[in-house]
């Protein structure tokens, strides 16, 4: 024992409240996270980073700390700015990001000379943060930080990737890449998504989880927030403290609120020493008083849909707690995933087996709970116990959140996709190089797609791909021919079944490209004779001596953006002119292009004044482009600003220069042997593990 404790003085402090696991700029505790970013600030431009984990994990402090280590330095001039979303928060996306400007420049103005008569208006984005950063870094030797925290509770628009959302992170970007200025944003399990989303916007950030402690790495820094707050009045045993890393599973968060208990009991019984014994009793106490808003964040964090979708997501996880709730009630300490399924089943039968497979994975991967040799486990203790006494009545408290879980379960029921749409989707596909894309294939695409909402709309888009099929391609080569001829002197020679007045060749550098072999289509439906085809080269060592010829045809599948195209001609320039001098007219053939295309093929003929004709078989306006206002696909705004939003995301994963097809031109083409890669990416990219229905080789 103590003998010289004062118990009065004791049991009148909070030594594990949160403000306790700092000592004024010292941090008990993340030593090793603390150290990685002082550097990381230290450096010469200044870094940035995410912070993000679970809540209640030490994030906060860790900012707090590092933010006053870096005023106190006295070798450097150090400005830290440090808020939460609840200083600037607005109603929307749009007044959020307004206050957000107008709160850090006002901040700036009153700690940095020479800013007061700076007037910066944020009503069109957050772009003049970046000017008023560069005026701030003005003063000499001057470091700018600024710590933005609860990051992930800003309206989710500012995430997407939208407008308002490029207006965040770009300015985000530029402003942190200025020598002298670092961001850091702290946030829960949402950042991971936010990180997913926007991660190329903010490549250089530095991402820093905060999660449980880990035995065999933290425990050091584990043992002393336990024992330091206390080590005036109270020695907690070795075996102890391994209980109560047992308790917790490491989480700092419960595990201050174990050792406060235990605090508690032993300024109640004026004793010093603390064993395991007594270390167990804090934990049955503890989980006694236990309330639901200590494990509120198990439910409801990592959720990045829609507010209706957030609500049925959490929703569903409290149903399947009440599952596994129920299996601890009837004595079973060690669960199947198919006794959870069971009593789910038997608790709520509004929720499929398959949604409450995927809540069940969810937990697991989030580290709610633990997946062992086909049995699972709560992560923590204190979790477990919370939830079998008295958490499947908290959660089951609101009915009426029960029905309308059952509502939109409905909902979500009609809004899948079913066998009967997905086989009429692949029996319209098709063929694609020479194999049928099957209903499996089209199943195995959508189920890339996070929600039944999202697998919906591209059901929807997948369902309106043009596909040009050979018949089809065929037609469109007769098609072709009719104009090429139009108003054209034939020469019939006798004994003649084929015309050779006619010489079809392509622009393509390449022979594997599509160019040959539409050539090939050309001749082969328009009876033509097989020296009529020829490469441009060999047509202009012909030209002179064959007096024949009065058109030269030039074929190609798709121009999206007419560049291409363009430089073809270019490079065959000599060519096309010495066709001219020769009285052969130039038909440029196209079986199907975007109206612009066209318009940038002809602008290029006219400028380097040669006699050539463009035609387009299929001419396409904006209405072909998948997320334009004119879309026929998507007529409706939200769905389409939605189903843009996604094909985007995927489409950064996979094709980072070119996420909505090359030149943004947003098409939903594909040809029986191609597909152009001015189509979305989500259709034929193969990189990055994705599946392609039209993959491109």
């Amino acid at each position: 024992q103590k003998a010289d404790v004062d118990w009065e003085r004791v049991e009148e402090s909070s030594p594990y409240s949160l403000e306790a696991i700092t000592t004024g700029d010292d941090l008990i505790g993340r030593k090793v996270q603390l150290k990685s970013l002082l550097r990381l600030a230290n450096l010469k431009t200044v870094g940035s980073a995410f912070i993000f984990g679970q809540k209640r994990v030490g994030k906060t402090s860790l900012a707090n700390v590092l933010a006053e280590r870096l005023e106190n330095t006295n070798d450097k001039n150090w400005i830290v700015i440090k808020k939460g979303s609840g200083d600037y928060i607005g109603n929307d996306a749009e007044s959020t990001l307004q206050k957000l400007g107008e709160m850090l420049v006002s901040e700036m103005q009153g700690r940095i000379p020479g800013l007061d008569k700076l007037s910066l208006d944020f009503a069109n984005g957050l772009s003049p943060l970046s000017f008023a950063i560069d005026k701030a870094l003005e003063q000499k030797n001057l470091r700018l930080l600024f710590i933005l925290d609860e990051f992930d509770e800003l309206p989710l628009e500012l995430f997407r990737r939208t407008n308002i959302g490029a207006s965040l992170f770009q300015t985000l970007r530029q402003s942190s890449n200025k020598a002298g200025c670092g961001f850091i944003l702290i946030g829960g399990e949402n950042m991971e998504w936010i990180l997913n989303a926007q991660g190329d916007r903010l490549n250089k950030f530095q991402p820093f989880q905060v999660d449980y402690f880990d035995k065999s790495n933290d425990w050091s820094d584990f043992i002393e927030l336990i024992r330091k707050p206390v080590q005036d009045w109270l020695t907690i045993n070795d075996d102890a403290m391994n209980k109560l890393f047992v308790h917790s599973a490491g989480n700092p968060y419960f595990a201050k609120l174990i050792a406060n208990q235990l605090f508690e009991n032993m300024v109640s019984i004026r004793h010093s020493n603390a064993s395991e014994d007594d270390m167990n009793t804090a934990f049955d106490d503890a989980a006694t008083k236990v309330r639901a808003n200590s494990f509120a964040h198990f439910w409801t964090d990592d959720i990045v849909q829609d507010l209706e979708n957030a609500e049925k997501t959490r929703l569903e996880r409290r149903s399947v707690l009440i599952g596994i709730g129920h299996a601890f009630r009837n004595d079973q300490c060690v669960i199947s995933e198919e006794i959870i399924l069971n009593e789910v089943k038997n608790i709520s039968g509004t929720i499929g087996t398959e949604s409450a497979k995927t809540v069940l994975q969810d937990f697991i991967s989030r580290g709610v709970l633990i997946e062992d040799k086909g049995h699972i486990i709560a992560k923590i203790p204190l979790f477990r116990v919370w939830l079998k006494e008295k958490g499947v009545g908290v959660l089951l408290a609101d009915l009426k959140e029960m029905d309308y879980m059952t509502a939109r379960l409905n909902q979500e029921e009609r809004m899948r996709v079913t066998d009967d749409e997905i086989l009429d989707t692949a029996e319209r596909l098709g063929l694609y190089r020479g194999r049928s894309i099957t209903p499996a294939a089209v199943r195995k695409w959508l189920g890339q797609f996070d929600t039944v909402e999202d697998q919906r709309l591209m059901y929807m888009l997948l369902s309106n791909v043009n596909v040009y099929h050979e018949d089809r391609v065929r037609c469109k080569m007769r098609e072709a021919f009719g104009i090429v001829t139009r108003n054209m002197r034939t020469v019939v020679r006798p004994r003649r079944r084929v015309r050779r007045d006619v010489v079809v060749s392509y622009l393509d550098v390449s022979e594997a490209k599509s160019g040959p072999m539409y050539c090939r289509l050309f001749k082969d439906e328009n009876r033509m004779s097989s020296d009529s085809f020829l490469s441009l080269d060999v047509f202009s060592r012909k030209i002179s001596k064959n007096h024949e010829f009065q058109r030269l045809v030039l074929i190609d599948d798709f121009s999206g953006t007419g560049q291409t195209l363009v430089e073809g001609l270019k490079q065959s320039l000599e060519i096309l002119r010495q066709a001219n001098e020769q009285g052969i007219r130039i038909i440029v053939i196209v079986v199907v292009g975007f109206e612009e295309a066209r318009r940038n093929i002809e602008r290029f003929i006219r400028k380097n004044n040669i006699d050539a004709d463009v035609y387009f078989c299929d001419e396409l306006g904006d209405e072909a482009k998948v997320f334009s206002s004119a879309s026929c696909i998507f007529p409706d705004n939200k769905q389409r600003s939605r189903a843009r939003e996604i094909a985007e995301l995927k489409g950064v994963k996979i094709e980072p220069k070119c996420p909505l097809g090359f030149g943004k031109i947003e098409a939903s083409i594909a040809f029986y042997q191609s597909c152009p890669n001015n189509t979305l990416p989500i259709l034929w990219s193969s990189r990055n593990g994705w599946f392609p229905l039209f993959p491109r080789f």
